[in-house]
């Protein structure tokens, strides 16, 4: 007699999709996920301020950068300044879990470049 083979899969398949109304409240939706990735991993992080890199006090500064030209984390610190990309789709739909991943990954890409 054949062997009876039963294989059983289970997966999270739960998705927050968030329709922005305009590119205001879409910059609004991914500013606020950015701060809450950060303050989960630790730290603070907030928008691009161009004089971060005129800090030479030590302070370690994150950042992030949502438009129609880029989308990226910012680490300043000591004058240097580096960034990592976060791919975001420009579907009208933004999929919360997989965009708060996103921040994470470049936020994890830049800590690792500097360890």
């Amino acid at each position: 007699m054949g062997r009876r083979l039963s294989l059983f899969f289970t997966a999270d398949l739960s998705m927050t999709f968030i329709k922005p109304d305009d590119p205001d409240h879409r910059y609004r939706i991914l500013s606020n996920l950015a701060e809450n990735v950060g303050r989960r991993m630790g730290f603070q992080l907030g928008p691009f301020d161009a004089t971060a890199v005129q800090d030479a006090s030590g302070t370690l500064q994150w950042m992030y950068v949502f438009d129609e030209h880029e989308s990226r984390i910012y680490r300043v610190q000591n004058g240097r300044q580096e960034m990592a990309d976060v791919d975001l789709d420009d579907e009208k739909f933004i999929d919360l879990d997989q965009t708060a991943d996103r921040i994470r990954n470049a936020i994890e890409k830049l800590i690792l470049k500097n360890s």
